[in-house]
């Protein structure tokens, strides 16, 4: 006889197996839902022997397996649970004890492996923290590697390379100041800008950048952190400045009421002096200083003594030094070259032009309707279709600026900007705009000098 336990049937007393589903002589069920929850127990049953016997043939991922279909489709079986909890640490455990051990032999696979852990307990602060330093290694890798990249690619000269290589770097998200100063090398950002009004005139003399003002002020720039400010005003001019043109060892500023002043490196008066003119433009070749008036009086000073050397009927509207000779157009438009003979000045027509000159920079000028003419091209034009209001000479290249925007001209035509420019200056590396909207700009032109 069996020593299993029994126990009365509630319903008529015979004596039965402790635990049983029915009763053998009536025919009644003793679990609560009858033969559903008897099938349901009876499947729970088998489904935990099979996990028993999983686990003793140490076949986990199929234990595993079979216990996450078991909650699936009964979710509060208790067993299942504690198997599960139980199995999870296990293999956490195990898989955290080979993370640890390849994280610097082989973080590739250290990576894989605590994204399995992830993928079983998906709050594993272990596996996270690890791919988070992970990313940020990666993070600091690759941006070493942008670096160096951007870096070799400046110093050669690679500008395009360099940009697409600094948007690449934004887009991965690993822009930094690095890139922004990479970025204003080659012209893409400003190196600094702030708002100005009321500016005439722009120059570079001694290592300062310098403007003119309408009232005739005279204001020595300072440039820190991006930000253009006033670090002393020049004061001697009561009227607009209408030009400021500089040698290495001084400074001229020319204001519309006739007045000249001579500054020295250090930004101090030397000499000044009254013209019975209106000044419209001023050039400077070694120490001799060029001043046309609206009237047609052209002006030489050397040795702060102010000679008229010429007279156009017609008047001036700009002259300048050529690569020879001084040109010079008329109010009409016309072109002369001034050829010098016993101290005075022979004109020689070289071209009607039909409209008056604007603007001029080295050996090439504007004229109000668009037009550049380049001396070393025999005065061959382009024409920009809008008046260019300052011309500037970088070398290879010229910048042309006017209500158009800011364009490069020569080897490199290209539109910079699409902002008004009214003013320009160079010190051999970066040019100073004035914008229409009253903002003062500096940028780098290292891009276009080549």
């Amino acid at each position: 006889m069996s020593n299993e336990k029994r126990i009365p049937c509630p319903y008529c007393g015979e004596m039965i197996m402790q635990g049983a589903y029915k009763c053998r002589f009536c025919g009644s069920w003793l679990i609560e839902g009858g033969r559903e929850s008897v099938d349901k127990a009876m499947w729970a049953d088998e489904q935990k022997e099979k996990c028993e016997e999983l686990l003793e043939n140490g076949s986990w991922d199929d234990c595993y397996d079979h216990v996450l279909k078991v909650l699936k489709k009964a979710p509060s079986i208790q067993w299942a649970q504690e198997i599960l909890t139980k199995l999870k640490k296990e293999k956490i455990e195990k898989l955290l004890e080979n993370m640890n051990k390849l994280k610097r032999s082989k973080p590739a696979k250290a990576k894989e492996i605590a994204l399995e852990i992830l993928s079983v307990d998906g709050s594993n602060a272990s596996a996270k923290q690890h791919l988070e330093d992970l990313a940020l290694s990666e993070k600091r890798e690759k941006k070493k590697l942008y670096k160096r990249d951007i870096k070799n690619a400046l110093s050669e000269k690679k500008y395009l390379k360099t940009i697409a290589l600094c948007n690449q770097a934004v887009s991965e998200n690993l822009n930094g100041e690095w890139v922004n100063d990479a970025l204003v090398e080659v012209g893409e950002s400003p190196r600094a800008f702030s708002d100005f009004s009321g500016l005439t005139a722009v120059a570079y003399f001694s290592g300062f950048w310098i403007t003119g003002k309408v009232n005739g002020d005279i204001a020595v720039l300072n440039i820190h952190e991006k930000e253009i400010s006033e670090s002393r005003i020049l004061d001697f001019h009561k009227k607009k400045i209408i030009a400021l043109v500089s040698n290495k060892n001084f400074l001229f500023a020319v204001s519309s009421d006739g007045f000249v002043s001579k500054w020295d490196k250090g930004l101090n008066l030397i000499s000044d002096f009254k013209l019975n003119i209106k000044p419209i433009c001023a050039d400077l070749e070694n120490n001799k200083l060029l001043i046309g008036s609206l009237e047609g009086s052209l002006v030489l000073v050397e040795n702060d003594k102010p000679t008229v050397v010429f007279e156009e009927k017609n008047g001036i509207s700009i002259v300048f030094y050529g690569e020879k000779n001084i040109h010079l157009v008329d109010l009409y438009g016309s072109l002369f070259t001034l050829y010098e003979k016993n101290n005075s000045f022979m004109p020689k027509k070289k071209k009607d032009l039909s409209c008056a000159g604007l603007s001029f920079s080295g050996s090439a000028f504007s004229t109000v309707d668009g037009s550049v003419y380049f001396e070393d091209k025999n005065f061959k034009k382009i024409n920009l279709k809008s008046s260019v209001l300052s011309l500037l000479d970088i070398g290879q290249n010229y910048l042309a600026a006017g209500h158009f925007g800011l364009k490069v001209i020569g080897k490199k035509d290209q539109n910079l900007a699409s902002r008004s420019t009214l003013m320009l200056a160079f010190n051999g590396s970066d040019f100073l705009c004035y914008k229409g909207d009253n903002s003062l700009e500096l940028w780098s032109a290292s891009r276009w000098l080549d």
